[in-house]
C-alpha cells in the first residue's frame, strides 16, 4: 500500500451523510443516493506533494485566507507553497528533507481545509 492510498480518507473534506444532505436536502432514507466523494488535496508526483486550489468571491476574502494560513504556518513551522492568482489561491505541500508527503504535510492540509471554511462564513 502506498502512502497516496493511505492518504485519501486523511484528504476527503466531507463525509457521504454531509455530501447527501448538502446536494440532495432531505434525502428518503430507506433509499439513500450513494455519492463518491473526490479527495480535496491532488497528489502529485516528483517530488510526492499535496495540491489543492483554493477559490473565492472577493480579494477581501482571499487576503483574510492568506492571513490566517500564514499565521499557521508560523505556529506550526511548516509552510507551504503559495501562488496567489486574483481570486485563486494554490497551495502546494509536502515535506522538503525528504522530497515526499508526512503526516505533518497531512496536519498541514486538513488545517488549510478548517481556515477555508472559516474564512468563507466571515463578513
Amino acid at each position: 500500500m502506498n502512502i497516496t492510498t493511505l492518504m485519501k480518507e486523511y484528504l476527503v473534506e466531507s463525509t457521504q451523510d454531509e455530501i447527501q444532505k448538502t446536494l440532495f436536502g432531505k434525502i428518503n432514507r430507506e433509499f439513500p443516493v450513494e455519492v463518491k466523494s473526490k479527495p480535496a488535496w491532488d497528489t502529485l508526483e516528483n517530488p510526492e506533494r499535496l495540491k489543492r486550489k483554493f477559490k473565492f468571491k472577493s480579494s477581501k476574502k482571499v487576503a483574510q485566507f492568506v492571513l490566517e494560513l500564514l499565521q499557521y504556518e508560523k505556529e506550526s513551522n511548516h509552510n507551504g507553497s503559495i501562488l496567489i492568482e486574483s481570486d485563486e489561491v494554490t497551495i502546494e505541500i509536502y515535506t522538503h528533507d525528504i522530497d515526499a508527503v508526512t503526516e505533518l504535510d497531512i496536519e498541514y492540509a486538513k488545517e488549510v481545509g478548517k481556515i477555508f471554511k472559516d474564512v468563507q462564513d466571515y463578513e
